[in-house]
């Protein structure tokens, strides 16, 4: 019968009393370095302040003294270069806006009127008459409303009106009393009421005191039955046309000035 016994092989030795074993001693070491480094890391921020541009430098010296370039290298790799300075270009000048110019329009083209020329004045100083009226077409006899005057380039025209009359009036027109004297008779018309109230002054006179003419007298009747004389003044012998006219009544006399 076999007898089987145990057979004791002898582990590694137990360390000495009082010293650690291997695997206590290398987390010891482990954490020594980590102590003192942090004590490094520590120092270092004491020393460079709460910037942190110590650290940079320092790292940067530790760089720089652990390459084997040459010291010049690390010289050139700290100079910054400066980017020339930008010159601003020219200044740029905003045109003022441009006020257009009024549009103006041409006044269309003024055609002149023509000019009218009067025939120059031809009369003579000839006594001249106007046939009488017929009585039956007469209605009754005449009587002067009023007297107008007008004066024109060359005569002063002188008219006898009777604004109730339809016919033209009979006359005589000459120089009977004198040459500054132009005696107008004017029928038929009735003596008792010739010529209506307020053409003449109280003096029986109607100044006129236009070209030739100065005035005219109320005059008086004439030799036969229904004729009445006037008298117009002038400032010198006047040639002088003489026209009658119907509808109104009218005695036109121009007087050469």
């Amino acid at each position: 019968m076999d007898v089987h016994r145990d057979v004791f092989e002898p582990g590694p030795p137990n360390p000495p009393p009082g010293v650690p074993p291997d695997g206590m001693r290398v987390a010891l070491v482990w954490m020594g370095a980590l102590i003192a480094g942090l004590l490094i890391i520590l120092i270092i921020v004491l020393l460079t302040g709460d910037d942190g541009t110590g650290i940079a430098a320092d790292t940067s010296t530790t760089e720089a003294q652990s390459t084997s370039e040459p010291a010049t290298a690390t010289t050139s790799a700290l100079v910054t270069t400066v980017a020339p300075a930008t010159t601003a270009g020219p200044a740029t000048t905003v045109a003022p806006p441009t006020t257009a110019a009024p549009t103006t329009t041409a006044a269309p083209a003024t055609t002149a009127a023509p000019t009218t020329t009067n025939p120059p004045f031809t009369a003579s100083t000839v006594d001249k008459t106007c046939p009488e009226p017929d009585p039956n077409t007469m209605g009754g006899p005449l009587k002067v409303s009023d007297i107008q005057f007008t004066k024109f380039d060359d005569f002063t025209r002188i008219i006898f009106f009777d604004d109730a009359g339809q016919v033209a009036p009979g006359c005589f027109v000459g120089y009977v009393i004198d040459q500054l004297t132009l005696s107008v008779m004017f029928f038929p018309v009735s003596t008792f009421d010739p010529f209506a109230a307020g053409i003449f002054d109280g003096g029986g006179y109607l100044s006129i005191g236009v070209g030739s003419v100065l005035g005219i007298d109320s005059g008086g009747q004439g030799g036969g039955s229904g004729e009445w004389f006037f008298e117009i003044d002038l400032d010198s012998f006047r040639a002088f046309n003489v026209s009658a006219l119907a509808g109104p009544t009218r005695l036109i006399i121009d007087i050469g000035d």
